[in-house]
C-alpha cells in the first residue's frame, strides 16, 4: 500500500465527513417531523375528548350527589317524623296501661 493512496483514502473520508446531508435525508427528516407533529395533533386531540367526557361525567356525579342529598335529607325527615309517631304511641300505651 502506498503513502499516496492511505493520504488519498483519508482525504475523501474526511471530505465526506464535512459535506452536509444529502437532500433525501432532509426531505425524510421534514416527513418525520411532519409525520410527528401530526401523532402530537392526534394524541391532543384524543386527550382533549377525554378531557371533555370526564368534565361531562364530573358534572353528572355532582349532580346525583346533590340529588342523593336531597334524598337522604328527605329519608332522615321520615325517619325523624316516624321516630315521634312512635315514641307519641309508646307513650299513649304507657298511659293506657296505668289506667288500667
Amino acid at each position: 500500500v502506498r503513502v499516496e493512496d492511505l493520504f488519498n483514502i483519508t482525504r475523501l473520508i474526511f471530505m465526506a465527513d464535512l459535506q452536509p446531508p444529502p437532500v433525501v435525508q432532509r426531505e425524510s427528516f421534514a416527513e418525520t417531523l411532519q409525520a410527528v407533529q401530526q401523532e402530537q395533533l392526534l394524541a391532543l386531540g384524543k386527550l382533549r375528548s377525554v378531557r371533555e367526557r370526564l368534565h361531562n361525567c364530573n358534572d353528572a356525579l355532582e349532580r346525583v350527589l346533590v340529588t342523593l342529598k336531597g334524598a337522604g335529607r328527605e329519608v332522615a325527615s321520615e325517619l325523624r317524623t316516624m321516630r315521634e309517631d312512635m315514641d307519641a304511641a309508646y307513650r299513649a300505651l304507657g298511659a293506657l296501661e296505668r289506667q288500667l
